[in-house]
């Protein structure tokens, strides 16, 4: 069996000037209702666009602190179409990529706690 989650992201609206952007936003939680996710995906927009700087590690470091399932085997998947904005800068995932922990307490030494763990270090 499956879950998929959708997390949105764009940009700080402090650095894109435009009121409606964000860092991310969680879509859809996690669910196995096929037709759920595809609304969800479906119901994307692009926004205003604006820039090549996109919030990536904003999206990455929410989709990991997501209620995944304790021995489930995960995979995060981001598409994009522009350049994440620099890992540290301002606001950046929290103030900077690699602060706090990367994975939620009750997963920690479990398989894919150790693959957070090496993925935020590789950011």
């Amino acid at each position: 069996n499956y879950r998929v989650a959708l997390i949105d992201y764009r940009d700080f609206p402090d650095r894109s000037g435009a009121s409606q952007d964000y860092p991310c936003k969680v879509q859809l939680a996690f669910s196995d209702d096929d037709a759920e996710i595809t609304n969800a995906v479906n119901g994307l927009d692009l926004g205003d666009g604006g820039d090549d700087r996109e919030t990536v590690y904003s999206a990455l470091m929410e989709a990991v602190r997501l209620d995944w399932r304790l021995h489930a085997n995960k995979i995060i998947i981001i598409l994009g179409d522009g350049a994440p904005v620099p890992a540290g800068s301002a606001g950046c995932a929290g103030g900077g990529v690699g602060q706090g922990p990367a994975v939620p307490q009750g997963d920690r030494g479990h398989s894919g706690g150790r693959r957070a763990h090496r993925l935020r270090g590789a950011l």
